[in-house]
């Protein structure tokens, strides 16, 4: 699981589905929209991308150019929230073996979010020292993220070529 950066958050996905159906007397010969719609491939890209693009936003340009401090860490917080969130999305859906890409990229990001976090980076004054490896973790953070924008989509397509 990724450890959230300098906060220490653990977040869990809860859904619930509900409701009951009456059973049919009949069997129908043309499936029902739900039915229909439940063998479609599950499609992320579409809800994920505005979110991750929320996460990484345009007014952050600049946040980490000191990756010791605290607005940084808020930032990459918020980025790995939502990467988190994704994952379970990702978990929930079974649907690991189609998003390749995405996997790799969400891996790339909680590994420096777990190194962030497990090597101090948040106060240390020797953080954006040259030779210390924070800015290289911040910068996986954001550039995972960056990523992920491009290939849950690409994900999608390649699953549509392959059927």
């Amino acid at each position: 699981m990724i450890a959230v950066v300098a906060a220490g958050l653990l977040l869990t996905g809860c859904g619930s589905s509900g409701g009951s159906e009456e059973p049919e007397s009949k069997p129908s010969k043309k499936p029902t929209p739900a039915a229909a719609q439940s063998k479609r491939p599950v499609k992320l890209s579409a809800e994920w991308i505005p979110k991750i693009d929320a996460a990484t936003g345009s007014g952050t340009q600049g946040v980490c150019a000191s990756v010791g401090v605290d607005r940084c860490a808020q930032h990459l917080t918020r980025i790995v929230e939502v990467v988190i969130d994704l994952e379970v999305a990702i978990d929930d859906a079974d649907a690991r073996a189609r998003y390749p890409r995405s996997v790799k990229d969400i891996d790339k990001v909680s590994a420096a979010s777990n190194r962030y976090a497990t090597d101090g980076c948040l106060g240390d004054p020797a953080a954006d020292l040259d030779g210390s490896p924070c800015f290289k973790y911040s910068a996986d953070i954001m550039g995972g993220a960056a990523s992920l924008t491009l290939d849950l989509g690409a994900d999608e397509m390649q699953a549509e070529l392959n059927g």
